[in-house]
């Protein structure tokens, strides 16, 4: 959600398309754009600091086929997306090229 400093409501992401997003699970912000994942742990929505859909991405052929628990996420200086796979025990690195 976005609020003014005296706590009015000014914009809230709300799932789209049959999307389940759960930004309790973790998302990460960059630039204008925030990176959250579907709660089936596969599917990475890309959207604007406004809510506007931008992009998204199925990771399945890196994380796998199953449904799992949605990977931790992070931005790194660089600019790179950092998908932390915890039971793989490894870093999906991608660029952000936009």
């Amino acid at each position: 959600m976005k609020l003014t400093r005296d706590g009015h409501l000014l914009t809230e992401l709300v799932a789209t398309n049959g999307a389940k997003w759960n930004p309790n699970s973790g998302f990460a912000v960059w630039s204008n754009s925030i990176f959250v994942m579907d709660s089936n742990g596969l599917l990475l929505h890309i959207l604007t600091t406004d809510g506007a859909p931008k992009l998204d991405v199925d990771l399945a052929p890196q994380l796998g086929q199953g449904n799992r628990r949605a990977p931790a996420l992070a931005v790194s200086p660089r600019p790179e997306l950092l998908v932390l796979d915890a039971p793989e025990a490894r870093v999906l690195r991608y660029r952000i090229t936009f």
